[in-house]
């Protein structure tokens, strides 16, 4: 006769939560409201700085020519994510007692491996799913908002490129823009908020509410709020940054040539 031993039923695993003391609340609470208004303070203090840096430089000239612009619009970037972890970094160090939330990894960056083929599968299908939800948002906004105009340009501050200008403006908006903006928004504020246990549904709202206001313009707004759903989505599901960011420099690019390129020849 064969013997068949049975495994007894496992125990179910989840205990119930342990319900959060009133300091842990607080902390929480701070997390969930802090963390957006430091990606929003490091991109206004780097704003501020590289503005006032333009303005000594040509005070007194009628505009400020185009090749600085887009370099000053390149280091607001670069100086936002200085701000950004670097500042919270030395903090950490010179107080070895804050919490550790103050350090970034590139793992929480999502930049935790290479770029991948499947990446550009994930990326053409978010593509088409964003195209059709800004379709949807832009015409809703059209129906409700009197005045709202979608097809307003967006500013940039120029609006003919040529030569040497259309080459940095390209590597700027195309590229820089793309990486850094992922690397903030859906790297560095998506990983503190989901640190934070702060449920997937009100990240997307945070990240891309807050993602849409720092373009400023309400129709701009509103179209990259509807990209940055689509793409907190990729980074939940992905674990990475890398569709996002082939999706933003697609977006970009499609832009950029027919802002700079085929309207102007």
């Amino acid at each position: 006769m064969i013997r068949v031993a049975l495994r007894p039923k496992a125990a179910h695993s989840s205990q119930p939560k342990t319900p959060l003391t009133p300091r842990q609340r607080l902390l929480r609470g701070a997390s969930w409201l802090g963390w957006p208004l430091w990606v929003w303070l490091s991109f206004m203090g780097a704003g501020l700085l590289c503005s006032a840096v333009l303005y000594l430089l040509f005070h007194g000239q009628e505009s400020v020519p185009v090749l600085p612009l887009i370099m000053m619009q390149t280091a607001v970037y670069v100086v936002a994510l200085a701000l950004l972890i670097g500042l919270p970094w030395l903090v950490q160090r010179a107080r070895p007692k804050m919490p550790a939330s103050f350090r970034t990894t590139w793992r929480q960056l999502g930049w935790r491996r290479s770029l991948q083929w499947r990446d550009f599968g994930w990326a053409l299908v978010g593509f088409i799913i964003y195209i059709v939800l800004s379709m949807i948002a832009l015409a809703a906004a059209k129906q409700w908002l009197p005045g709202f105009d979608a097809t307003q340009a967006q500013n940039l501050g120029y609006q003919q490129l040529y030569g040497t200008e259309r080459l940095l403006a390209f590597a700027m908006l195309v590229v820089v823009a793309p990486v850094a903006e992922e690397l903030v928004f859906r790297g560095y504020l998506y990983s503190k908020l989901h640190a934070a246990h702060m449920p997937p549904w009100l990240i997307t709202v945070v990240v891309s509410g807050l993602f849409g206001y720092v373009h400023g313009q309400l129709n701009v707004g509103i179209d990259v709020a509807m990209l940055s759903v689509v793409l907190v989505a990729l980074r939940h599901t992905t674990g990475t940054i890398w569709p996002g960011i082939l999706i933003h420099m697609l977006k970009n690019a499609i832009a950029f040539l027919a802002m700079f390129v085929f309207m102007v020849g």
